[in-house]
């Protein structure tokens, strides 16, 4: 193991890996403690317990058959599970955080957290095994927090009722993107009516929409257009000699946490589109 390890500011922890070295000894468990010191910190100790990988064997009287450990190691020997790499895995008891997961074979721990884990601290334990079901652990902590107040992950942890948490999902399944529930000022969990269209002309769309007056801090919204529901453009953009301007006005205009009420007119110019459509689309800043 290192002789030190350095913990980045702002972080509670650090990892690090303990090679253990493997002998051809039957020399069975091995208990071995680590300290850990640093000037102007309290010392921290942690108790971490080596099996031995080799089978122990035992005596054997002749004519008499094997004992139920020769008899497993001669088994293993025989199928060749002794020679089969050691795994990893979750010890039991411990409650695992949703959204992360264990790479059985390298003990890489990956994923995403998900919004609807509670910010706190959750001790966990790996454990590395091999078909002896010998077991050598090693135990941290891992803290989440909550994030920060006023974001849209702040937001939809509050109605997290599934995984579909993405700013481009659809937790209610009603048509309307999350990230659009949040600047629409409606509920991801609750069915809710997005854009209704008030009038339709030749190159011109008339469309209403809610809007709140606390949206997400790290969300931004944008009108855009099509003539064929593939390519999209942004408001003011020229394309195929069409060029399409959105202009918005409140019709209601109140104060939250209530929601105000925005008209958007679609206008084209230059060629005259045979269809036209637009659509509201929010972006979430890295």
């Amino acid at each position: 193991m290192p002789n030190s390890v350095t913990i980045l500011a702002g972080q509670t922890s650090a990892n690090f890996a303990i090679a253990a070295i493997d002998d051809n000894a039957v020399d069975g468990v091995a208990n071995a403690s680590i300290n850990a010191e640093a000037a102007g910190y309290i010392a921290a100790n942690a108790n971490i317990t080596v099996t031995d990988n080799e089978a122990p064997a035992e005596g054997v009287t002749p004519g008499a058959p094997n004992s139920v450990v020769n008899q497993q190691f001669v088994t293993a020997l025989r199928t060749g599970a002794l020679n089969l790499p050691s795994l990893f895995r979750w010890a039991s008891g411990y409650l695992i955080p949703a959204g992360l997961s264990l790479d059985s074979s390298s003990g890489l721990v990956s994923g995403s957290i998900a919004l609807s884990v509670a910010a706190r601290d959750y001790p966990l334990v790996i454990e590395r095994y091999n078909s002896q079901d010998e077991v050598v652990s090693q135990s941290f902590v891992l803290t989440v927090t909550a994030p920060p107040a006023g974001t849209y992950a702040a937001w939809v942890a509050s109605f997290a009722i599934n995984s579909q948490t993405q700013t481009d999902a659809d937790m209610d399944g009603d048509g309307v993107a999350n990230g659009l529930e949040n600047f629409f000022g409606t509920r991801p969990d609750l069915s809710s009516l997005g854009l209704v269209q008030v009038s339709a002309a030749s190159g011109q769309i008339i469309f209403e929409h809610s809007l709140s007056n606390t949206p997400a801090s790290d969300l931004s919204l944008a009108y855009e257009w099509s003539v064929d529901l593939q390519q999209w453009h942004n408001g003011g953009t020229t394309a195929g000699g069409i060029t399409v301007n959105f202009s918005t006005s409140l019709i209601s205009d109140v104060i939250a946490p209530a929601n105000d009420l925005v008209r958007v007119i679609t206008k084209a110019t230059g060629s005259t589109p045979v269809k036209l459509y637009a659509r509201v689309r929010v972006t979430q800043a890295p």
